[in-house]
């Protein structure tokens, strides 16, 4: 049977309040970061880039990247190159939902889009320990070795 376990201890309760303090300075780094990714991958032709809609404010909790036209081979290809240049790049979620073992027995139909997306995406470092110069080296290194 699925569940969740919400309880937090109490070491770990007075470290979240004492981050709560610094959450808008965390998310301004993000937001920061991931526009300046935006801006030096948008010329890369063969990636989708995550958007932020009008009127809305994303938390840049990930920073997810499609590599448009690949399979999960090439994906992982690309993630192991840039872990060999020091990039954090991962993947999250590498099973869509619909084919993990507790949930096949609800999916009544395919689902060959979120299929396909599981095998494309990439999630690059915003956090607020990274710095505008390697969110440059990080784009800059996405742009060469997808190329």
């Amino acid at each position: 049977m699925l569940g969740h376990n919400y309880r937090m201890p109490e070491m770990e309760a007075a470290i979240g309040l004492a981050q709560l303090g610094k959450l808008s300075t965390f998310l301004d780094k993000r937001r920061k970061n991931a526009q300046c990714l935006t801006e030096k991958l948008s010329p890369a032709r063969r990636l989708t880039l995550p958007e932020e809609p009008d009127g809305c404010r994303h938390s840049w909790y990930l920073y997810t990247i499609r590599l448009d036209d690949s399979d999960r081979a090439e994906r992982d290809g690309v993630v192991e190159k840039l872990r060999k240049r020091g990039i954090g790049a991962t993947v999250y979620y590498r099973t869509p939902i619909h084919l993990m073992p507790f949930y096949r027995q609800f999916a009544t139909d395919d689902l060959p889009e979120a299929e396909k997306a599981s095998a494309q995406v990439i999630s690059l470092p915003v956090h607020p320990g990274v710095t505008l110069q390697e969110i440059s080296y990080i784009a800059d290194s996405v742009v060469e070795v997808v190329r």
